[in-house]
């Protein structure tokens, strides 16, 4: 039979064991997920695939101005998710 001395350490070797795994698992996925630690870019790009989405729906070309905004949103977000993939 385990002592309480003996049931303690195991507990607290235990609690130590899951810190650790918590910890390692917590900093494999913020490293393998840039979007989580930039929200606001996160946003950015999200709305600008809405913007590129909105475009290629519309009809008329507006005089040539509907595909250079096509064009302008699409540099922004291969900008946007260059900025995300670049270091801090």
């Amino acid at each position: 039979m385990l002592s309480r001395f003996n049931m303690r350490r195991i507990a607290q070797a235990l609690a130590i064991a899951v810190l650790c795994t918590f910890m390692v698992a917590g900093a494999a996925i913020a490293k393998s997920t840039p979007s989580t630690s930039q929200p606001h870019m996160q946003a950015a790009l999200n709305y600008l695939h809405q913007a590129l989405a909105e475009l290629n729906a519309a009809t008329s070309d507006k005089a040539g101005h509907r595909n250079q905004a096509i064009n302008a949103v699409q540099t922004a977000i291969n900008q946007t998710k260059a900025g995300m993939n670049a270091s801090p």
